[in-house]
């Protein structure tokens, strides 16, 4: 979320940043990372589009490295170019963690799929500020799919 907030409202600080309650919430969720992921085989495809999120948010995690062959796999159910495919290989790609990959899918993705962060943001945040305006604009593509 900082990291998120920060490239949202570069240069200016996040009204509601809160860098305690943001580091609490990290170890909360590294704490159970693994039971999360390991939901994987089990989950619906909206479920695992989440989870390559939190992945995607914790790419040193073991249990995020892990994922990357689920996350090939359901990449492989959206070829080409579209959000739902875009999407999962973004998650990929920050979960792989290689940051000349992560800068090229950022510059790629962002001027089809968000608003563009400001260059002068960290990459991280960049990266998780698209993914998360991708992630939204799948809900209200779902959203306005559902009868």
């Amino acid at each position: 979320m900082s990291e998120r907030h920060e490239a949202a409202c570069r240069p200016q600080a996040h009204p509601r940043a809160n860098p305690a309650g943001e580091e609490r919430a990290r170890a909360s969720v590294e704490a159970v990372l693994p039971q999360l992921l390991a939901r994987w085989e089990t989950e619906c495809v909206t479920v695992r589009i989440a989870l390559a999120a939190i992945a995607a948010a914790f790419p040193s995690a073991d249990a995020s490295q892990g994922l990357l062959p689920g996350l090939r796999g359901l990449a492989g159910r959206y070829p080409g170019r579209g959000l739902p495919g875009d999407y999962v290989r973004l998650a990929g790609t920050l979960t792989v963690g290689r940051r000349e990959n992560v800068l090229a899918a950022v510059e790629a993705l962002t001027s089809r799929n968000g608003s563009p962060t400001a260059r002068s943001a960290p990459l991280a945040g960049r990266a998780l500020h698209l993914l998360d305006q991708m992630l939204s604009r799948l809900r209200a593509t779902a959203k306005a799919q559902d009868p």
